[in-house]
C-alpha cells in the first residue's frame, strides 16, 4: 500500500510527506489520566515491544520511544487530556497522529478490552493503513483554541454566578441591582460593607460576606449574643462539679465562621498587638487551631464594637510582615520611578 500521509506533529506545521512503506515501526498508545500503555509492532504486525507505566515517568517513556527502529509512526487514542502527550513526545517520533476513539470503538465491536490490547490494536491498524485518524492542530491554532475554550468556560461560570446571585436576591425579596454587571453590582454590594473594610484583612469581598451573613448588627444586644449566634461560643460541659470547655457549638453560619477565621489571620499579620495575643494563646492552649478560633471570636467582638461606636479600626503597631511588605512596596515605587526617569 502506498497511501501518502502528511505529518501533523505539534512540532511542525508543514511536515514531510510519508508513505506507509517508509515506516519500520508503528506505535499505538492507550492514554489514561495516571497510566499509559504503548505497544510497538513491525510492518508484519508482530509485537516488538510494549510498555505500561505511570504518566509521571516521562523519561522512561521517551527512552522506550527513542530505542525503537526508525522511522516511527505513533498514534494516540483521543481523549480529554492528550495535549501534554502530544507536546512532549511529538518531537521524539517521525510522525504523530490522533486515533479517532469513536470510529475505533465502532470498528472494534464487542471484545475483551484491556490497555495492552487497545494499544496493540491501534498499532496494527496503523501498520495496515486502516486506523481512523483525527486532525492535530498546529501550535498557533492550538493556542487560539485554548483561549476560545477558556473564554467559553469563564462565560459559563459568570452566567452561573449571576443566576445564583439573582436566586439569592429573589429568595430574600430584595430587588438588587437592575443589571448584574461588575461595577454596578460591586457598588450595590459595598453598600452593605459598613466600616468593616477599615480592618486589615477585611477588604470589599470579606466585608460583603461578613456583613451579609450577620445582617443587622442592631438586633444583637451585645457582642456575646452575636458570638453565640455565630456558633463561636465554647460548648462547656459540667461533670462532677467540674467545668470543661469543649469545642465551639458551630450553631450559626459556617460561611461567617470561615470568613472571620481567614480575616483574623490576615489581621494578625498586619497588627502586631493582635499577633502577640495569638502567640500567647498558642503557648497557653498548645494548639494553633484553637488560637485561630479564639482570634476569629475576638475579631467578631471588634467588629461589633466598631459598628456600635461607628469607629474605624486603627493599627497601633504594624506587624513585622506589614513592615517588610511596606518596605518592598516603597522599593518597588522607587525602582519604577527611576525607570520612568531613565526612559
Amino acid at each position: 500500500m502506498s497511501k501518502v500521509t502528511q505529518s501533523v506533529s505539534y512540532g511542525t506545521s508543514n511536515g514531510p510527506l510519508w508513505t506507509l512503506e517508509n515506516f519500520v515501526t508503528f506505535v499505538g498508545v492507550d492514554l489514561h489520566k495516571h497510566t499509559v500503555t504503548l505497544a510497538a509492532v513491525d510492518p508484519r504486525q508482530d509485537l516488538i515491544g510494549h510498555l505500561t507505566i505511570s504518566t509521571k515517568c516521562t523519561d522512561k517513556i521517551q527512552e522506550f520511544l527513542a530505542g525503537l527502529p526508525r522511522p516511527v509512526w505513533m498514534a494516540v487514542e483521543a481523549d480529554g487530556f492528550i495535549e501534554w502527550f502530544l507536546d512532549r513526545y511529538g518531537p521524539v517520533v517521525d510522525l504523530l497522529s490522533i486515533a479517532d476513539a469513536t470510529e475505533l470503538a465502532l470498528r472494534r465491536g464487542k471484545r475483551r478490552k484491556n490497555d495492552l490490547n487497545d494499544a496493540k490494536d491501534i498499532a496494527e491498524r496503523l501498520a495496515r493503513g486502516e486506523c481512523p485518524l483525527g486532525w492535530i492542530a498546529d501550535p498557533e491554532t492550538a493556542r487560539l483554541r485554548k483561549l476560545g475554550r477558556h473564554w467559553h468556560q469563564l462565560s459559563r461560570t459568570l452566567t452561573r454566578v449571576k443566576h445564583c446571585m439573582r436566586s439569592i436576591l429573589n429568595a430574600a425579596n430584595l430587588p438588587g441591582p437592575s443589571t448584574l454587571d461588575g461595577a454596578l453590582t460591586q457598588r450595590w454590594l459595598l453598600g452593605f460593607g459598613h466600616v468593616l473594610k477599615t480592618v486589615p484583612g477585611i477588604d470589599e469581598i470579606w466585608a460583603c460576606v461578613i456583613a451579609a451573613e450577620i445582617g443587622d448588627f442592631d438586633r444583637f444586644p451585645n457582642a456575646e449574643t452575636l458570638e453565640f449566634w455565630a456558633g463561636l461560643t465554647p460548648d462547656n460541659e459540667l461533670s462532677a462539679g467540674k467545668a470543661r470547655s469543649g469545642n465551639i457549638t458551630k450553631a450559626g453560619s459556617r460561611v461567617l465562621r470561615w470568613a472571620l477565621g481567614k480575616a483574623a489571620l490576615v489581621l494578625c499579620r498586619s497588627d502586631r498587638a493582635q499577633e502577640k495575643i495569638r502567640r500567647r494563646l498558642i503557648r497557653t492552649t498548645g494548639k494553633k487551631a484553637k488560637a485561630n478560633v479564639a482570634m476569629a471570636r475576638r475579631l467578631l467582638h471588634i467588629l461589633f464594637a466598631m459598628h456600635r461606636d461607628q469607629k474605624t479600626y486603627t493599627v497601633r503597631e504594624p506587624a513585622k510582615h506589614e513592615v517588610r511588605a511596606n518596605r518592598v512596596r516603597a522599593k518597588k515605587r522607587r525602582r519604577d520611578a527611576a525607570g520612568k526617569e531613565a526612559a
